[in-house]
C-alpha cells in the first residue's frame, strides 16, 4: 500500500491511497475461493472449479465484494496508522476501476477532531506522595490473621469451665412470650466468636457464662432480623451454652509456613507475603504517576473533543458493557439514550489521554516493529487461518495488526513520557498511608 498525503483543510485531511496488482489479486484468490464450492465444472471435483468458471458466473458480485472489501480495510488501516480520530465516517472517491493484476487506487477523505502539537514533555512535574513500602508490623498481622485462617478448635472439656474473650461457643436461642413464656422462635446450635467481655448474643453478655447454665432476659428484636413478624416486637430472650471451643494457633516456626503450603521456612513465608503486598503498592503507585502525569500534559495542552466523536466512543463503549453482560439495560431507546449520555465523562477522558498518546509518539516517530507487533498477536493467542476465505478476513486480520500495533506504541509512549516524570514528594498523608496500609492487611489475610 501506498499512501500520499494530498491535502488538509482544517478537520478534513484528503489521502491518495494505491494498492498493489498483489494486495488486489489477495483479495480476488480469497473471493474465488469463497464462490468455488458454488460452482460446478464437468471434468473438476466439487469445491475445484477454475478461476474462469467462478468469473463466468459471479464475477461482478465478486469485484463488488472485493472492492467493499479493499475499502473498508484499508480506509481503516490507513486511519488507524495514522493515529486519527474521526468525527465523521470516511469517504472514497475511486480513482480508477478495479481490475485484477493492477493496481487500485482511491482517494480517501478523514474527518479528523484536531489534536495540537503536544509540549512541555521534557520535563513533566508533578506532586505525589512518597511511595508506600510494608512494614515489619504490617508482616506481624498478616502472620497472625494466616494463623487464625489455620487455627484449630478444639473443645473445652471442663464442665465449670466458663467462657473466655476467644472461644467459639456453640449456643442454643430462643424467643418466648412475655406472658406465657410460650416458644416463638428457637435457633439451636448458633455459632458465636466472643471477640471481647462485650461481646453478646440477644442482650446477654457471654463472657462467664457456663455449659448448660440459662440466661433470659428481655429483648428488643432488631428492625434488620430476618423474621419480618418479629421485628420491632418485645419479647425474652433464652440462651443456654451448649459447647465451648477454645482456638488453638499453630506454631509460628518453619512448619506453620509448610502448612500454608507455598514455601518451606517462616522466613520464606514472610518474604513471599511482603513481596506480594509491595507488588501491589508498586502497581497502585504506578497508576497514581501515570493519573498525574496525564493530568499534568492535559493541563499543559487543553484541546476538545468532537461530540461525534465522543458520541460513537460512548455507543461503543455501552455495546461492549451490555454484550459482555457488566450492564443490564431495559428495554427502551430512552434508557439506552441515557446510559450513553452517562458513559460520556468516562470516556472524554480515555479519548483524550489515547490523542495525546498518538501526537507524542508521532511527533515523537516512536513506533512498532514486525516482531513486537507479532509477538502481540502470538501472547492474545487469537487465530484467523480457519477463516482466511471469510468475506471479513482482511478487515478483521487488519484490526487485529492494528490493535497489536497500538498496544506496542502506547507502552512505549508511556515509558518515554514516564521517564520524564519527575515527581516531588508529599509529606503530609501520613493518615491516608495508615488507611492503606490497613486494608492492605485485611486483603492479604
Amino acid at each position: 500500500m501506498k499512501v500520499t498525503a494530498a491535502s488538509r483543510e482544517g478537520e478534513l485531511q484528503i489521502f491518495d491511497v494505491e494498492l498493489s496488482p498483489k494486495e488486489v489479486d489477495e483479495e480476488f484468490a480469497r473471493a474465488y475461493n469463497r464462490y468455488r464450492k458454488s460452482v460446478i465444472v464437468p471434468g473438476f471435483r466439487p469445491g475445484k472449479a477454475p478461476d474462469s468458471a467462478v468469473r463466468r458466473k459471479f464475477g461482478s458480485k465478486i469485484r463488488q465484494e472485493v472492492r467493499e472489501s479493499l475499502l473498508d480495510a484499508y480506509s481503516m488501516r490507513v486511519t488507524e496508522e495514522r493515529g486519527i480520530h474521526l468525527t465523521d465516517s470516511p469517504k472514497v472517491e475511486l480513482l480508477g476501476p478495479l481490475e485484477e493484476g493492477k493496481p487500485f487506487s482511491f482517494k480517501l477523505k478523514l474527518r479528523a477532531n484536531p489534536v495540537p502539537e503536544v509540549r512541555g514533555y521534557d520535563r513533566i512535574d508533578v506532586k505525589l506522595p512518597p511511595a508506600k513500602q510494608v512494614t515489619p508490623e504490617q508482616l506481624d498481622e498478616m502472620i497472625e490473621g494466616l494463623r487464625k485462617r489455620y487455627a484449630v478448635l478444639k473443645p473445652v472439656e471442663d464442665p465449670d469451665a466458663e467462657v473466655k474473650v476467644g472461644h467459639r461457643i456453640t449456643v442454643d436461642a430462643a424467643f418466648l412470650g412475655r406472658g406465657d413464656g410460650e416458644v416463638i422462635v428457637s435457633a439451636p446450635g448458633e455459632s458465636v466468636e466472643v471477640l471481647s467481655a462485650e461481646t453478646e448474643l440477644y442482650g446477654q453478655r457471654l463472657v462467664g457464662r457456663r455449659p448448660d447454665e440459662e440466661a433470659i432476659g428481655d429483648y428488643t428484636v432488631p428492625d434488620d432480623f430476618p423474621e419480618e413478624s418479629l421485628r420491632g416486637r418485645q419479647v425474652r430472650a433464652s440462651i443456654k451454652v451448649r459447647e465451648i471451643k477454645r482456638v488453638e494457633l499453630p506454631p509460628l516456626d518453619d512448619s506453620f509456613a509448610e502448612m500454608v503450603g507455598e514455601t518451606e521456612t517462616l522466613e520464606e513465608l514472610r518474604e513471599l507475603l511482603r513481596q506480594k503486598v509491595q507488588d501491589k503498592y508498586d502497581r497502585e503507585y504506578q497508576h497514581l504517576k501515570e493519573e498525574a502525569m496525564f493530568a499534568r500534559l492535559l493541563e499543559i495542552n487543553p484541546f476538545e473533543v468532537h461530540p461525534k466523536l465522543l458520541r460513537s466512543r460512548a455507543v461503543q463503549t455501552a455495546a461492549s458493557l451490555i454484550q459482555q453482560g457488566i450492564f443490564r439495560i431495559e428495554p427502551g431507546e430512552d434508557k439506552l439514550e441515557a446510559f450513553v449520555r452517562d458513559l460520556q465523562p468516562m470516556v472524554l477522558d480515555t479519548v483524550k489521554r489515547e490523542m495525546l498518546i498518538a501526537r507524542v509518539a508521532l511527533q515523537e516517530g516512536i513506533d512498532a516493529a514486525q516482531s513486537e507487533i507479532a509477538d502481540v498477536i502470538k501472547k492474545s493467542g487469537v487465530r484467523l487461518g480457519a477463516e482466511r476465505n471469510a468475506k471479513d478476513y482482511l478487515l478483521k486480520r487488519f484490526r487485529m495488526m492494528l490493535m497489536a500495533r497500538a498496544e506496542v506504541i502506547t507502552n512505549k509512549t508511556m515509558q518515554f513520557l514516564l521517564s520524564r516524570l519527575e515527581c516531588e514528594p508529599i509529606t503530609d498523608t501520613d493518615g491516608e498511608q495508615a488507611e492503606g496500609a490497613e486494608t492492605e492487611e485485611q486483603q492479604a489475610q
